[in-house]
């Protein structure tokens, strides 16, 4: 009996350490390890498998213990208590601590958003049909996804994905082969948020929006932009911002008690993030061995088809705020409004220059429309970490 209660006891003990060590963001926070996604993965497509060889096998010693008396109770609860907060932190937390708003986002008018937000703070925006709604980040931290599916934007079932870690925002449809995915947070991954599609358990890198499962299937993005909220009321009165809600400390004293705790560690560590030389989480893979621009410095990334850019704020300025390339066989144009103070990447279908073009895209050639694969403002480490192809500044001008 004492052998059998070793054996549970231990194997218990060993799934609980797994799942803590491979899938909770504290383990990767301790930096004393290479931390390469495959381990990632190979636990977590085990992840059920060891959730229930810790169920069964804690209960296996706390059977074989109350008949043989092999431990201390009190000793074998301290043992039991630790494994369960390995267990926690690996597989429940991310959902206490960053409960996503896919579908019950709340919303309210720019005026409502003042309550909350500074005119300088700065928002990301979503715009469809003419309806606008901006994400401030600190809002985000803790969801990192919100949306409202009967409300939709614009008529359309579109959602904003958000990860302080990258300084990133993502748009997407959620919808991968016509099936909706019901997104959740999982972790990050070389500072970068990784989502669960709890229909199929499947993770999905937000910099990719593929099921790990087959990377050539993604949801669709939708353009993103970031700008000071003051200018996105000018440029949108009839907007809405996202806010989060939180539980009032007379109705659920405990729940409001835990989102204080909870935006506390999100308000520290993403200031540590944003204002240290290195990245909290020391796990990117790829690191520029030019080191042609600052891992921290804010670029706006973006693809077309296989081909990779980014551009600095510096350049744009350079180039009096206004540059046209080619990428990937796409011509754009890339602008910087100073009166919205945003940066805006537009397709040109035309065959000239654009050399006018104002915040909405209206330019001398007509409308433009918005590159949907734009990621305003990404740390350029993180984004260099994901695509080490990139170039920087690409500058070919259209004939």
């Amino acid at each position: 009996m004492n052998y059998i209660f070793w054996f549970a006891l231990i194997t218990a003990m060993a799934a609980n350490v797994r799942i803590f060590w491979d899938l909770s963001d504290f383990s990767q926070l301790l930096n004393i390890r290479a931390f390469p996604r495959s381990t990632f993965m190979k636990t977590w497509y085990m992840r059920n498998a060891l959730k229930w060889t810790a169920i069964l096998f804690s209960l296996v010693a706390i059977a074989t213990n109350h008949v043989a008396g092999v431990m201390s109770w009190s000793m074998l609860s301290i043992i039991l208590t630790i494994g369960f907060v390995f267990y926690y932190a690996g597989l429940i937390n991310p959902r206490f601590m960053m409960p996503q708003k896919m579908d019950d986002g709340h919303f309210v008018d720019i005026t409502a958003g003042a309550k909350k937000i500074r005119p300088h703070n700065e928002v990301m925006v979503m715009v469809n049909n003419g309806h606008a709604r901006a994400h401030a980040d600190f809002e985000m931290w803790r969801p990192h996804i919100a949306g409202n599916k009967d409300k939709g934007l614009g008529g359309e079932d579109i959602v904003m994905t958000y990860c302080s870690l990258s300084n990133v925002c993502v748009g997407v449809r959620p919808y991968i082969d016509g099936e909706r995915l019901d997104l959740h947070v999982a972790t990050q991954l070389e500072n970068n948020l990784l989502m669960e599609d709890k229909n199929t358990g499947e993770p999905i890198q937000q910099l990719g929006m593929a099921r790990e499962c087959n990377l050539n299937s993604k949801m669709e993005e939708f353009p993103t932009f970031k700008m000071p909220y003051e200018k996105f009321c000018a440029a949108y009165p009839e907007g809405e911002v996202f806010v989060e809600s939180r539980p009032s400390f007379f109705r659920n004293p405990l729940g409001f008690l835990h989102e204080v705790v909870m935006d506390g560690l999100f308000y520290l560590h993403v200031t540590k993030q944003r204002n240290n030389e290195e990245f909290l989480f020391n796990t990117c893979k790829n690191i520029d061995p030019d080191q042609r621009l600052h891992k921290k410095e804010h670029v706006w990334g973006l693809n077309v088809g296989d081909v990779y850019t980014c551009y600095n704020m510096a350049f744009l300025k350079s180039n009096s705020n206004l540059v046209n390339t080619v990428v990937g066989g796409k011509k754009l144009v890339i602008h910087y409004d100073e009166q919205f103070e945003s940066v805006g990447v537009w397709y040109n279908p035309f065959n000239e220059q654009v050399t006018q073009i104002d915040f909405f895209g209206q330019s001398n050639l007509g409308q433009l429309e918005r590159v949907e694969s734009v990621k305003a403002g990404i740390f350029y480490g993180v984004w260099y970490n994901f695509y080490p192809q990139t170039t920087i500044n690409l500058n070919e001008a259209q004939s």
